[in-house]
């Protein structure tokens, strides 16, 4: 029984291929697990057992999720409870309090997927080693994003077994073959498209930028027309039917148009990595940033007007505003209009110099500080808006996750598709028999 259970254990660990494992203490006494935990040394990471309590474990899932019982998510065992809870508080622990974004737990029932261990995997040439591109994956991947290529990892990763499922899945293939312009037609959309995934966890963990808003932007705003496209393609006959396994993809591509237009609007088309070094939000989306612009980049000009106002006023042709480090712009004027300014209460004396007289006015002031805060002013603005533009995007992200998984559904289909008519595949018969035969393959 001991075997077995290593043997099931080792094939879940080669199958998930996590990168860090979280061990109890405890477990490292045990003698039996010796020959499993070699193989793996290098990525476990050691915690008391004590951290490994299930009532803190099942407060700490309520806590996170916001919900009244762990129920909401559908039956674990208390094993599975205390699990869950340790990875939060791990990832909580390692990230400084800057939890990435998670979806919530599901279970994964046994006999879903076909368990292979690390041995028959590495003999099967599933992926390839170092330099060399001879592996399955590298001979089938025709997808062109990088979620798209994840997803088809991962179905590599985890074979159905169930061959309803199996079927459900050619048959999505099998629609992009016979449909070659919708499918070139999807494909050159997909290019357009970022990783909304890697962007989303980026974004909730505190590490994202303005280039992540304007990924989220960019992408939500193809979508629509990927779903049209598909949604709206015309049948001619009984075949040409949309297939199930496309309706429900493209039932997942979510209605993100507000979210959209919102920061389509808000920010710039080249816009800096991170949010600290400004200019990103686009003019005319805050006026409030407009002005502080203009006060940064137009300031000599409303110097040169406050100029010609008091020169006017006073009648003083020669009076000019200039400026130095140490007491910012003033106002000079030659000597022999001293006393005329010094009778008017507008204008306060500063410095007197050989040849003229240097003075000052609040509204010179009051100008004179907003123009040399202009522009810290302004990158604290825009930090606080981008703040408000995330904060619209994490309102939607379980959608946002969920349109870009349709996506990658669809990268993968398209690109098998592309990859049967390559190469003059054939779609193999599956069905609950144990039948199995292969004529002319290779």
């Amino acid at each position: 029984m001991l075997d077995d259970s290593k043997f099931e254990i080792n094939s879940i660990l080669v199958r998930l291929n996590p990168s860090e494992i979280l061990l109890a203490d405890a477990f490292l006494e045990r003698s039996d697990l010796f020959s499993l935990f070699s193989k793996i040394r290098d990525k476990i990471s050691v915690l008391p057992r004590a951290r490994f309590n299930v009532k803190s474990a099942e407060k700490r899932i309520k806590d996170f999720f916001a919900v009244q019982s762990t129920d909401a998510f559908g039956t674990f065992s208390a094993t599975e409870i205390t699990s869950i809870g340790v990875l939060l508080d791990y990832a909580d622990m390692t990230q400084r309090g800057k939890m990435p974004r998670i979806e919530h737990p599901h279970k994964i029932v046994d006999g879903d997927f076909m368990e292979i261990d690390g041995s028959t995997r590495e003999n099967l040439n599933l992926y390839s080693g170092g330099r060399q591109k001879d592996g399955l994956l590298d001979v089938i991947d025709c997808t062109i994003t990088p979620f798209g290529a994840r997803k088809l990892c991962a179905q590599m990763q985890n074979p159905l077994i169930n061959a309803a499922e199996i079927n459900n899945r050619l048959n999505a293939v099998e629609f992009f073959i016979n449909h070659q312009q919708l499918r070139e037609s999807l494909r050159n959309i997909l290019r357009g498209c970022f990783d909304m995934e890697r962007v989303l966890s980026r974004l909730s963990s505190g590490r994202g930028g303005p280039r992540d808003l304007l990924a989220i932007a960019s992408t939500t705003e193809l979508a629509p027309e990927i779903k049209h496209s598909i949604s709206s393609f015309a049948p001619n006959d009984e075949l040409d039917k949309l297939p199930s396994a496309v309706a429900s993809i493209i039932a997942n591509i979510g209605k993100h148009s507000i979210l959209t237009d919102k920061l389509l609007s808000a920010l710039k088309n080249d816009v800096p990595m991170l949010a600290r070094d400004g200019n990103f939000i686009a003019k005319g989306y805050s006026s409030a940033l407009d002005n502080l612009h203009d006060l940064a980049e137009n300031g000599k000009k409303f110097i040169k007007d406050l100029e010609t106002k008091y020169a006017t006023q006073l009648g003083i042709d020669q009076l000019k505003i200039k400026e130095n480090n140490i007491i910012g712009n003033f106002i000079e004027i030659p000597n022999k209009y001293v006393d005329q300014l010094l009778q008017n209460p507008e204008f306060i004396h500063r410095q007197s110099t050989i040849n003229a007289a240097r003075f000052t006015t609040a509204e010179l002031n009051e100008l004179d500080a907003k123009i040399r805060s202009a522009g810290e002013r302004a990158i604290e603005l825009e930090v606080q808006l981008f703040a408000e533009l995330l904060r619209n995007v994490l309102v939607e992200a379980k959608d946002l996750v969920k349109t870009a998984g349709a996506l990658a559904d669809l990268d993968v289909a398209s690109a098998l598709a592309q990859l049967a008519v390559d190469n003059d595949y054939c779609r193999p018969l599956i069905d609950e028999s144990t039948d199995f035969e292969v004529i002319e393959g290779r």
